[in-house]
């Protein structure tokens, strides 16, 4: 490799695996200064910006070798490496991955789908609700503007929570499905490590809700299948992979006594 040798970050900061179950939403992160994808993500960027690549097939060559040896050196492979990983009490329980029925995943693709549905309805609620805040300023209705301000930030906040993380568990739908052709130590490890990256997702994703519902509790009607199918998915892991609550996701529970 030529254009990737001189890459400058402390390796002593970077927490392996830290991208395997994040939330893929590396401008709110508070752990990307440890991980190494968004490192070198951040280099990438500087050195097109800067021009210093000879040639962009020079360059995806050496970010795909480059890629594939981080990938093969972060994930644990050794039995050694392997022991370490089951300390953590998700292999507590025994369990033969390819007979799992992963019916959490069907659930997952509605609630994508009623997300879809219910911010469109939001759009052309709010629509009606501006509607509302011109008509109270027609008739000298006081209106505080810094309610205003904080609840319209509030809002954007819970929407961009669940539009977000809408497009990662749908990325996560895909992974799922392709984890099935891992070999059984990874495909064990993954299975666990995404359900409880979904686990943490919907917990977010149901707050957001909760945000909106207390700001117009009209919308409930609304929101009520989303806040069903959240329930179902986080009752359908418990069941199919009771472990996965309790499994450290890299960087983000428990740092010190997976890797220190």
């Amino acid at each position: 490799m030529t254009v990737l040798k001189k890459i400058d970050y402390n390796e002593d900061k970077i927490i392996q695996n830290i991208y395997m179950f994040c939330d893929l939403w590396c401008e709110r992160c508070e752990k990307k200064e440890f991980c190494k994808l968004y490192l070198l993500e951040t280099v990438f960027k500087k050195r097109r910006k800067k021009k210093q690549l000879k040639g962009m097939q020079d360059f995806v060559e050496d970010v795909v070798d480059f890629i594939k040896n981080v990938i093969r050196k972060d994930f644990p492979t050794t039995d050694d490496e392997f022991a370490l990983i089951e300390n953590n009490s998700v292999y507590s329980q025994k369990i033969n991955a390819e007979d799992i029925e992963l019916t959490f995943i069907d659930t997952a693709d509605k609630y994508v789908l009623e997300v879809v549905d219910f911010v469109a309805k939001l759009e052309k609620f709010f629509q009606e609700q501006e509607q509302e805040i011109y008509r109270k300023i027609d008739l000298d209705v006081e209106i505080s503007v810094e309610k205003l301000e904080t609840d319209f930030n509030n809002l954007v906040e819970a929407v961009d929570i669940l539009a977000n993380y809408n497009n990662m568990i749908s990325l996560k739908i895909d992974h799922f499905n392709s984890i099935i052709k891992y070999d059984t130590q990874k495909r064990i490890y993954e299975l666990h490590g995404t359900a409880k990256l979904f686990l943490v997702t919907i917990q977010k994703c149901y707050n957001s809700f909760m945000v909106i519902y207390n700001m117009f509790p009209v919308l409930m009607d609304d929101m009520i299948s989303s806040l069903a199918l959240i329930q179902k998915i986080t009752r359908e892991i418990n069941e199919i992979l009771p472990s996965a609550k309790s499994f450290l996701r890299p960087g983000f529970e428990d740092i010190d006594k997976i890797y220190h």
